[in-house]
Order: structure tokens, then C-alpha cells, then sequence
């Protein structure tokens, strides 16, 4: 878009500046333009414009049309690719905070598997058991939460 409207400056600058004369001279070895002869030997360019047909340009605007339909297509399959990776990223992150969680459960199950069998273990079993449920809690909620991501994700 940023081509066509370039393009476009350009080609009115020069019909203007053709219009208006441009000169070319040679002062002290160096080739100058000016829109005014610069010096005795000034030496008028006819610039020669290209007026184009009705069909150039309905071929051109074919041409603009084809690029920004591939820019449009470009950008939604980035985006899509973008939001796969970030689908998989989550994935992962899912597994390790299974794993954790897994974990974690295993060391309070052992713990709480050495409880003694009396007043005092039956009350450190208990805080375990609610260590255990906390904990299942915290990673429930990090799993839901990428779960969350991974369905917005997959909405757009």
C-alpha cells in the first residue's frame, strides 16, 4: 500500500517538474539538475511520461488486490501457528504441574504413612491430610487456569 502511494508522488513529482522544465548543467566537473538553467551551458531534459492505459491499471489493481488478500492470509496463519505453540506450551506446563503435584502427594502420603499410631500422629496425620488436600488445591487450580488458555487459544 506504502509501494502504490510512492509510486504514485512519484510519478505526479515528475509530471510536475516536466512540465516546469528541468535543466542539466556541469559546473567544476559535477553533473547538476535544477528546476532553473544553473549555468551558460544548461541543457533542457525532456522527461518522458507513461500515461498508462485503462487496462494497466485495472491490472494493477488486480495486483494490489492479490498482494493484500496473501497479507491478510499471511497474518492469520502466523497467528495460528502462533497459537499452536502457545497450545503446546501450555500442554507442557500442564504435564510438569501434574508431575509436581504427583510428587508432591507421594512425599505427604509418606509422611503421613509414619504417623505413630496414637493422639499426636493421629493429629500430625490430619494437618498432612490437609497439607495433601492444599496442595492438590494449588495445582488443580495452575492445570484449570492453563486449561483456560489452552480453550481461548483455541476459540480465536
Amino acid at each position: 500500500m506504502r509501494k502504490i502511494a510512492a509510486i504514485t508522488a512519484a510519478a505526479l513529482l515528475i509530471t510536475t517538474q516536466a512540465s516546469a522544465g528541468i535543466y542539466k548543467c556541469t559546473i567544476d566537473g559535477e553533473t547538476i539538475f535544477s528546476q532553473q538553467p544553473c549555468s551558460a551551458n544548461a541543457e533542457e531534459i525532456t522527461v518522458k511520461t507513461h500515461e498508462p492505459s485503462a487496462d494497466e491499471i485495472e491490472q494493477a489493481a488486480e495486483r494490489r488486490s492479490r498482494l493484500e488478500e496473501n497479507n491478510t492470509t499471511s497474518a492469520s496463519d502466523r497467528k495460528r501457528r502462533e497459537a499452536e505453540i502457545k497450545i503446546k506450551n501450555a500442554e507442557k506446563r500442564i504435564a510438569t504441574y501434574q508431575k509436581k503435584m504427583e510428587s508432591e502427594l507421594a512425599a505427604l502420603a509418606k509422611k503421613k504413612e509414619a504417623a505413630n499410631n496414637n493422639l499426636a500422629g493421629a493429629t500430625y496425620e490430619q494437618s498432612i491430610s490437609t497439607e495433601m488436600e492444599a496442595a492438590s488445591k494449588k495445582w488443580t487450580a495452575k492445570i484449570d487456569a492453563e486449561q483456560v488458555k489452552i480453550e481461548r487459544l483455541r476459540d480465536q
